[in-house]
C-alpha cells in the first residue's frame, strides 16, 4: 500500500470526493439539496459535533496511554510525508462515503 502512485491516486480521489461533498453543502445551505447530492452533504448540529469530536479525543487519549504503558510506542514505524498526507486526508473522507453508502 505504499507505492507512491497508488498513493497519489488515492489522496487525489479523496480530495476529489470531498470537494464534490463541500460542493454539495455548499448547495444544501442555501435551500434545497441537490437530487444527487453525496449523502450526509448537510450541517449536523453543534451539540454532535461537540460530542463527535470529544469522543474522538478521548478515544484517542486512551489508545496513547495504553500503547505507553505497554511499551508498543517504541515499535512504531516510520512513515513517509505521502503516506502521511494520505492518511489524514483522503482516508477519511474515503472512508466516511463507503459507509455512508
Amino acid at each position: 500500500m505504499n507505492h507512491p502512485l497508488l498513493l497519489l491516486l488515492m489522496t487525489a480521489g479523496g480530495l476529489y470526493v470531498a470537494w464534490l461533498w463541500f460542493r454539495d453543502r455548499r448547495v444544501a445551505r442555501r435551500g434545497p439539496p441537490a437530487a444527487q447530492a453525496l449523502p450526509g452533504a448537510t450541517d449536523a448540529p453543534w451539540r454532535a459535533t461537540f460530542i463527535a469530536v470529544a469522543g474522538a479525543l478521548l478515544l484517542l487519549a486512551v489508545e496513547t496511554f495504553g500503547e505507553n504503558a505497554l511499551g508498543l510506542s517504541a515499535q512504531q514505524s516510520s512513515m513517509t510525508w505521502l503516506f502521511g498526507l494520505y492518511s489524514v486526508v483522503a482516508a477519511p473522507v474515503i472512508e466516511e462515503i463507503i459507509f455512508r453508502g
